[in-house]
């Protein structure tokens, strides 16, 4: 393969030709854009000190007239003249009046004429004379001088002729002068009269024609009209810039603007002083003509650098594509030639090639040996591996020594009801827990966190100075998971720690202690840090059963009162587990009630596989419950309410079963010495059980009930026969008749006789 023929050779020199001269172009356009932009805003500035100049100039000047004006109207012949009626014999007063407008019309000032109205006196005096302002045509005009807002102001828009009369223009070109106006007095609230100094328009052009500035100069007042300009350019009162700077309204600013199909930069300044707007006025063209200059000359500097960068990158380009080119034909090697478009492409893809093989294989290995160490801790846990493999595998997987310090968190859920998980994701909260532990205790974990059955195992181990120290750490660790898990999956867990251990080979002692200490949650609920040597009973403690309250409990289930079973189930459970005692010897006692509670079934006669059909064995059921709170719980749904329902359902069959017989004993032999006694011989019950049915069952006493049926029987007999009350009585067994009239008047409000009176009368009635 010819190099020059290669097409990876071609995009190098393209590349690099690109790569230097995008460089290049780009510090030229740059450089060319600043340098005029640099140019132009120091011509701008220095425009803007011009503009300051010639502003500080005329306003010099104006100010200047405004203090002569000042002292005129503030002098004693001013003052005198303005209380003149200016009858023939004041006129000589007019002298000093003279002298002092002589002096306000100075040469350097500017100003060509100055008028002294007096509007109260109605008369006026200026260079043309002295004048009655009632013989003007524009009488109203001079009085209305009054009525401007300021004391003191320079008025453009006025013009006076000779004759003294007020003209009002909007126009430049027939405004000829502007007129500083002040009133007298000059703080007065009602002046009585006016002075004018009117200074010509081409005054001021001539002060501003005197700037040193590039371009055009222009004065326009407070409403925007040009007064004065140093190019005399008439169409400049159309000029869009105006427009500008009226919609800007600040104090100085510059913009760039068409003028006369010109591109010009206009720069302005507002003077504090009377409102006036200094603006300076220069084509963009004269300003970047030097920047043009400038141009051409990086033009040619970038075109040099450019044919330089050419003939670099050829010569580059050949140089760096020659280790490549080698490296292509010892890839390719003796074998079949292959056409190839781009040599380091197909490189790039033979190396990526073998690195994704040699990626997959370390990830075969990674995975293999992850799965080896996780095996390799579960035959710890197990004690399944001896001294020699346990020393051989700990080198192998490159695991520290063992510390000082280590013991096993055995880590279980306490419960995932109420929660966003249900009892068949336990397999991934259980995964998901052993991440976050892998994540939190990366320093800690002394070999990789492991899952076993339905416990989360993990050995830690720690270089504390003392045990204390050591165990207060582990005990904020397990703190930190609770508190993770909690966050992150909901979940409440509870955490079994093993004494400390310091060869691997008292692993599995470790983990049965472990688990050992999570059993004693049974005493202290969920979401608890159990400590093996905390929990461990001492080795006197005398198991103390509450027989006298689970014979009160029984007895309560037997006699159906809910009140009494859930307070002596809850009692029962306190003295159960007020004492520390060991994880079997607290299910003695509640195994002996569970016995207890199923034979109230069995003597009950009912199938206790009936009764709880569908569930397994309650045993199994109790000895999986994990807290105090939830053996009561489940004691008192599960076992003791179908237990009491069913009594319940049992007894009121019984209560129907017994009240029928009794009531058939009361319909048979109601004319015999039938007493509830009797009925409970027959019935082989108490009598107080008797009462207490028939009274629940009927409503009524048994007494009251045979009394009313006695009588019923008695009122049939004397409509339907012709017994005497006295034959009634004794086979109804009353002792005497007055007894059987007395209960037969209680009971229907009359006698015997009467009752059967009525009756016979009614039937003849009828007849």
């Amino acid at each position: 393969m010819k190099i020059r023929s290669s097409k990876y050779l071609l995009t190098m020199i393209v590349f690099c030709l690109l790569l230097g001269t995008f460089p290049v172009i780009l510090m030229g356009i740059f450089s060319y854009y600043r340098s005029s932009h640099t140019i132009q805003e120091k011509v701008n500035a220095s425009n803007m000190q011009v503009l300051l100049q010639t502003q500080i100039g005329v306003e010099q000047v104006l100010k200047s007239v405004d203090r002569s004006l000042m002292y005129f109207v503030d002098s004693p012949d001013v003052n005198e003249a303005m209380t003149l009626e200016m009858k023939p014999k004041d006129f000589e007063k007019l002298m000093g009046l003279n002298i002092q407008l002589g002096k306000l019309q100075a040469f350097d000032l500017g100003v060509q004429d100055v008028s002294l109205m007096n509007i109260s006196k109605q008369w006026i005096y200026n260079n043309y004379g002295f004048y009655r302002l009632s013989e003007s045509d524009n009488k109203a005009k001079y009085e209305a001088t009054i009525g401007l807002p300021q004391p003191s102001m320079w008025v453009s828009e006025l013009d006076f002729g000779p004759d003294g009369d007020l003209v009002y223009s909007d126009k430049f070109f027939n405004e000829q002068a502007v007129n500083l106006i002040k009133k007298i007095p000059i703080n007065s609230m009602s002046p009585i009269g006016i002075a004018i100094a009117k200074v010509p328009l081409e005054f001021l052009s001539k002060l501003i024609s005197r700037s040193d500035g590039i371009g055009e100069v222009m004065i326009l007042d407070d409403h925007f009209h040009v007064l004065a300009n140093n190019h005399n350019h008439a169409n400049l009162v159309q000029a869009g810039y105006i427009k500008k700077i009226m919609s800007e309204n600040q104090q100085t600013g510059n913009f760039n603007t068409k003028l006369d199909d010109d591109n010009v930069s206009v720069i302005y300044r507002k003077s504090s002083y009377n409102g006036w707007y200094y603006v300076s006025i220069m084509s963009i063209e004269d300003i970047t003509k030097d920047s043009k200059a400038v141009g051409w000359y990086l033009l040619f500097i970038c075109m040099g650098i450019l044919v330089v960068i050419s003939i670099v990158s050829f010569i580059g380009s050949r140089k760096m594509y020659n280790p490549i080119f080698n490296l292509y034909q010892a890839i390719m090697g003796s074998g079949p030639t292959m056409k190839v478009s781009n040599e380091f492409k197909f490189i790039g893809e033979q190396i990526q090639l073998l690195v994704t093989n040699q990626s997959k294989m370390a990830n075969q290995i990674q995975t293999q040996l992850q799965q080896l160490k996780v095996f390799f801790t579960l035959k710890l846990i197990q004690g399944d591996a001896d001294q020699q493999e346990t020393e051989d595998k700990l080198k192998l997987y490159g695991y520290p020594v063992p510390p000082r310090w280590m013991i096993i968190l055995v880590l279980q859920i306490d419960t995932t009801e109420k929660t966003k998980w249900s009892s068949i994701d336990r397999e991934l909260t259980m995964f998901a827990i052993n991440n976050i532990i892998s994540e939190l205790l990366v320093k800690e974990c002394v070999i990789h966190p492991i899952i076993v059955n339905d416990f989360q195992v993990t050995i830690i181990g720690g270089e504390q100075e003392t045990y204390e120290q050591f165990k207060n750490d582990i005990y904020t660790l397990a703190e930190h998971i609770q508190k993770t898990v909690k966050e992150y999956l909901e979940l409440q867990i509870s955490i079994g720690i093993s004494r400390t251990f310091h060869e691997f080979e008292h692993t599995h002692r470790a983990f049965n202690e472990g688990v050992e200490a999570l059993k004693y949650q049974i005493r202290l609920g969920y979401n608890v840090i159990l400590f093996n040597e905390d929990v461990q009973p001492g080795p006197n403690m005398q198991l103390l059963l509450p027989v006298r309250i689970q014979y009160e409990l029984i007895d309560a289930v037997k006699s159906i009162d809910y009140d009494k079973v859930k307070e002596s189930l809850h009692q029962f459970m306190e003295e159960v587990f007020k004492l520390k005692m060991s994880y079997l010897e607290y299910q003695i006692p509640v195994a002996r009630l569970l016995t207890d509670l199923v034979r109230i079934v069995q003597d009950s006669g009912e199938s206790y596989s009936i009764l709880f059909q569908g569930q397994k064995s309650l045993f199994d059921q109790l000895f999986e419950l994990k807290t105090a709170h939830d053996i009561e719980q489940w004691l008192s749904s599960v076992v003791i309410e179908p237990i009491m329902h069913m009594l319940q359902d049992k007894s009121e069959n019984q209560y129907k079963k017994i009240s029928g017989v009794v009531l058939r004993m009361i319909e048979e032999e109601f004319d015999t010495d039938l007493t509830i006694e009797e009925c409970a011989v027959r019935l082989n019950y108490h009598p107080s059980y008797i009462r207490r049915v028939f009274l629940k069952e009927i409503g009524e006493n048994f007494g009251e009930y045979l009394t009313q049926y006695r009588i019923n029987m008695a009122k049939k007999w004397l409509m339907d026969t012709d017994m005497k009350v006295l034959d009634i009585a004794n086979r109804l067994r009353y002792n005497n008749s007055q007894n059987f009239i007395r209960s037969f008047r209680k009971l229907e409000g009359i006698t015997p006789g009467q009752y059967r009176e009525i009756r016979k009368r009614k039937m003849d009635g009828v007849r």
